[in-house]
């Protein structure tokens, strides 16, 4: 179940949706590369740092924010049809196994059966983080009737960068999303797909982003809080001046200089190392965050730590 074959036949199914929300979330970027792009540089042991600004330029005026306006019911049909398209996944999956019948074509049908798996049933990811699956499932649940009022009775309004849906024919109460909850719900919605097909890295600072992003859009899924502090996570540069043959990088120093930059939140950084000699690189090494060597004080030499060497002439200028 769930073959690398089975992961490329839903991100294939769903390669119109993901674009769309990618493209709605930020025009700019969509389709672009994710190149590392320092946004802070150190110089070892010294005080104050250089910040890159990386902004781009982004569509206004009136006309502009209307037309974003209007876009919203669509955007949040689009998040409802990623997280069905997922579960009919997880469902299709689990006919082919014979571990349930056929897969029923109604979405309310859909849920006790998704409920009822075993979690063995479900893809890895779900498996190793229930949170990830009960909290999707949720909001698959509860956003239900709200699709169907926009989708049948069209029966809601979208105006001012507010989305009101609702009351629903079955009772349920008006549910308002500003831009910035809406622009979570389909955050969600894009990266939980990346994420089970693996597309998408899967780690600390991830698990971090998707928690404290459902805590924002509680309203849709009605579960407990997590609570935790907001996810950052800096791309640094670290430049170590040295005699050519060892370059020794203060990452303690370095740690403390990023997280008094954050107070109150949790913080990690992929790091970039350059090794300088006369204030010219010699040398580099990239590291994600996960994989930032613990040590205080780390001593780079021009053959150690191959697997994460770059090179110089890869790097942005200094």
């Amino acid at each position: 179940m769930y073959s690398q074959s089975a992961r490329e036949a839903l991100q294939e199914k769903l390669a119109y949706e993901l674009w769309l929300l990618d493209f709605l979330l930020d025009p700019a970027q969509a389709g672009s590369d994710d190149h590392f792009r320092p946004g802070i540089t150190y110089r070892n042991g010294q005080h104050g740092a250089m910040v890159s600004l990386r902004g781009h330029v982004t569509i206004g005026g009136k006309l502009a924010q209307k037309v974003i306006d209007a876009m919203c019911p669509l955007t949040f049909v689009t998040c409802y049809k990623v997280l069905d398209m997922v579960f009919e996944w997880v469902l299709e999956e689990n006919s082919a196994a014979a571990n349930i019948g056929r897969v029923p074509w109604k979405f309310a049908e859909k849920i006790p059966l998704l409920r009822g798996l075993h979690a063995g049933c479900l893809p890895t990811l779900m498996q190793t983080d229930p949170p990830l699956r009960e909290y999707l499932l949720a909001l698959y649940e509860e956003l239900l009737d709200y699709r169907n009022e926009i989708v049948h009775r069209r029966c809601f309004t979208a105006a001012d960068g507010l989305l009101s849906i609702g009351p629903t024919e079955k009772g349920r109460p008006e549910l308002k999303l500003d831009r910035k909850e809406l622009t979570v719900l389909a955050r969600v919605a894009l990266t939980s797909v990346r994420y089970l097909v693996g597309d998408a890295y899967y780690g600390l600072h991830e698990v971090r982003l998707v928690t404290h992003r459902l805590d924002q859009i509680r309203k849709c899924h009605g579960l407990a809080l997590f609570g935790g502090p907001e996810p950052v996570l800096e791309d640094a540069r670290l430049i170590v001046p040295g005699d050519g043959t060892r370059f020794s990088a203060d990452l303690a120093w370095l740690r403390e200089q990023v997280t008094v930059r954050h107070p109150g939140k949790a913080v990690l950084f992929n790091l970039e190392v350059v090794g300088t000699v006369d204030g010219k690189a010699q040398y580099a090494w990239r590291f994600p965050y996960d994989r930032v060597p613990g040590d205080a004080v780390c001593e780079f030499r021009p053959e150690s730590h191959s697997e994460y060497a770059v090179c110089v002439s890869d790097i942005a200028p200094l």
